[in-house]
């Protein structure tokens, strides 16, 4: 390997480890269910997440929810947070193509947009046709580093928001950590200096070898 293609293999994988596995940032999707709340026509309800000290990209939402009449379209949105409660619509994420009429783990999925560290976000259901449940319940605690329970629920398509921190609603926000920059950098200056010690020590190889091809041949 040359030192040109070296350099492009270092600049590949270190491209493939900006963003590293995805994990559970938040979840509480094993606690016991106590009930449900609906969202449809101008109701809609949320649920808050954090980031912890590092910056993320958002992969996908599973809500615990059904369809009460197995038609129609939900919709979820990731929102920033203001004052504590959701504020500025960032993404929409991917719908299923369908829906369960019995509580079950339904994905969203997003494009990996950018998470802020130490931030607040929020996770808003709406229905675009028919009628959703969200289930909820009794249990405030959960994992992840970025775990909140506030919830909350609007009457009127978003504009104003009830929100609490008791019974939380019921959802797992799956996200790739993002590694600083300067360990990128380091681990991209590490990756070049093998690959060059290795290359010096062909060429000096190759050269020995040549020297003592020419001895011979002179004797």
């Amino acid at each position: 390997m040359n030192f040109k293609n070296a350099f492009l293999f270092t600049g590949l994988l270190v491209v493939s480890l900006q963003v590293t596995q995805g994990e559970a940032i938040s979840n509480n999707l094993e606690a016991p269910t106590d009930y449900t709340e609906e969202a449809s026509g101008d109701s809609w309800l949320t649920a808050s997440f954090g980031t912890g000290a590092a910056s993320y990209k958002l992969t996908d939402v599973t809500l615990l929810m059904l369809s009460d009449f197995n038609i129609g379209t939900a919709q979820v949105g990731l929102y920033s947070d203001v004052e504590g409660e959701p504020g500025t619509l960032l993404s929409t994420l991917r719908s299923p193509a369908s829906y369960s009429t019995t509580l079950a783990n339904t994905i969203f999925t997003d494009s990996g947009y950018g998470l802020s560290a130490n931030s607040t976000y929020w996770i808003v259901l709406q229905s675009v046709s028919g009628s959703f449940q969200w289930a909820f319940t009794d249990d405030n605690t959960g994992s992840g580093v970025g775990f909140r329970a506030a919830w909350g629920s609007s009457e009127n398509v978003g504009a104003t928001w009830f929100t609490s921190a008791l019974q939380p609603m019921q959802m797992r926000v799956d996200a790739s950590a993002v590694p600083e920059p300067s360990s990128i950098v380091l681990l991209g200056l590490g990756l070049l200096a093998f690959f060059a010690r290795g290359l010096l020590a062909s060429k000096s190889n190759l050269l020995r070898a040549d020297r003592a091809g020419n001895s011979s041949a002179l004797r």
